[in-house]
């Protein structure tokens, strides 16, 4: 036993506090609370432009589907030889709540029995969709492309920049005006007026 050491606890370095056991890397609990509020006001600022670009985005995208499916309702009308018809999910002038497109075989602008449902969309979230004229509850398409009438559909989002007026021509030509208004948004010029 002579020929072991003995093991002396205060002639460790483990326990001698001028050493360094635990190198100082990291950050301090204050430089991370100025880091966390940095991010904190940059988030504020950029929140609601982030808001804006999200709604922007959803107003386009409902906007679009809903520019397809006329346009859509009007090839299916000059490609089936036949009537088509796009007309509200419930019947009333709440284009907002969904549409249906379908081959209108009898003529009444209804869907009825034996009547093929082309395409049927839902609940169009947060975007705002009247009509004006004569598509109220529904716009017909003949076989030769024209629509029943003139009219308009005025798209709203959750803000005031997300609105727009998309025109039916009679003829069945599609037009975008950004001037809603009491008088006919479709016979404005590309300027709004004063």
């Amino acid at each position: 036993m002579n020929n072991m050491k003995k093991f002396n606890v205060k002639n460790t370095n483990i326990w001698n506090k001028q050493d360094k056991i635990y190198p100082k890397n990291g950050y301090t609990l204050i430089e991370l609370m100025v880091v966390l509020a940095i991010v904190g006001i940059l988030a504020a600022i950029a929140g609601p432009s982030l808001m804006e670009m999200v709604d922007s985005a959803r107003f386009k995208s409902g906007m679009g589907k809903f520019v397809r499916d006329l346009n859509m309702t009007r090839g299916e009308a000059v490609k089936r030889g036949q009537r088509v018809v796009m007309t509200t999910s419930s019947g009333s002038n709440t284009w907002q709540e969904g549409w249906r497109v379908f081959e209108d075989l009898n003529g009444d602008d209804l869907l009825t029995v034996g009547e093929t449902i082309l395409i049927e969309r839902e609940t169009m979230n947060k975007i705002n969709i009247t009509s004006a004229n004569s598509f109220t509850n529904f716009i017909r398409y003949h076989n030769s492309g024209t629509a029943n009438s003139n009219g308009w559909f005025t798209l709203q989002g959750t803000s005031s920049i997300n609105e727009e007026v998309v025109c039916v021509l009679n003829t069945g030509h599609i037009k975008f005006s950004k001037c809603p208004s009491s008088i006919d948004p479709c016979e404005l010029s590309t300027a709004c007026p004063p």
